[in-house]
């Protein structure tokens, strides 16, 4: 199957339309940000936080750093921000295309926000460019087989694929092959996020702005088909009484070499 392109616009549009609501749905991505703080070191001078979205963990970025800079490519999340942080500093841009001064940044933090590149290697590139050396870039992505069992019941209505295309394990391991002079270390975690109901389950991949997807839609939610991915998913209920939304995370780290 062919990949689709991302449409940027599109992409910043839902994203921005989910500022508002994002704090109440992000729980995966605040698993993955305490992750990531992990690999963070206690303090650097400069830290570029790469799809700050509504500034939800900014302040914990900010005190490790001298200086912060969240970027994101929805005017809406830069809106939240600024709101939450406003003695912070904020930049409307896209990885892909980067604003950055060559070797400027001592830390670049990417929480879940690559996998939104139409070409990753190139915009690791980006990211390695504006490194200074010794520098480090610190980023989650999404794999392949995340989002079950829900991607699946609804491919078995209809046949369609209903996400969007994420990376296996070994396609991120090339992409990353094709950013020279850096050194990566990834580390793979599984997330599990339950829930009490299909409702409150797509209530947050909406509320998150995740719900846009490079495919045609074909108006999957009617009535009929509705009560048909709800009848599907009860036969995934556990038995603590909960519906599971399971993730395959990637956790990169990489310094860039003298």
């Amino acid at each position: 199957m062919t990949d689709l392109a991302y449409d940027k616009q599109r992409v910043a549009q839902q994203f921005s339309r989910a500022a508002r609501s994002y704090a109440e749905h992000d729980q995966l991505q605040r698993c993955c940000a305490q992750a990531l703080l992990e690999y963070l070191p206690k303090h650097c001078e400069s830290l570029v936080d790469i799809g700050c979205g509504p500034a939800s963990h900014s302040a914990l970025l900010a005190q490790r750093t001298d200086f912060y800079l969240g970027m994101d490519i929805a005017p809406g999340m830069l809106s939240q921000a600024q709101q939450c942080q406003p003695q912070l500093h904020w930049l409307l841009a896209d990885v892909e295309q980067l604003p950055l001064r060559a070797n400027s940044v001592e830390v670049i933090v990417a929480n879940l926000a690559l996998q939104w590149c139409n070409h990753l290697a190139a915009s690791l590139r980006e990211c390695a460019r504006a490194l200074q050396t010794n520098g480090q870039l610190l980023f989650s992505t999404v794999l392949a087989g995340s989002m079950q069992p829900l991607m699946r019941s609804m491919q078995q209505l209809d046949g369609q694929t209903h996400h969007n295309r994420f990376l296996t394990a070994q396609q991120l391991a090339d992409q990353l092959a094709q950013v020279h002079g850096m050194h990566w270390q990834t580390q793979y975690q599984h997330f599990c996020v339950s829930y009490n109901s299909l409702t409150a389950m797509l209530a947050d991949i909406k509320g998150i702005g995740a719900n846009y997807t490079a495919r045609v839609h074909s108006g999957y939610f009617g009535k009929a088909r509705w009560q048909a991915l709800e009848t599907l998913m009860e036969t995934h209920r556990t038995n603590q009484g909960v519906l599971d939304l399971h993730w395959d995370i990637a956790l990169i780290c990489g310094y860039k070499k003298p």
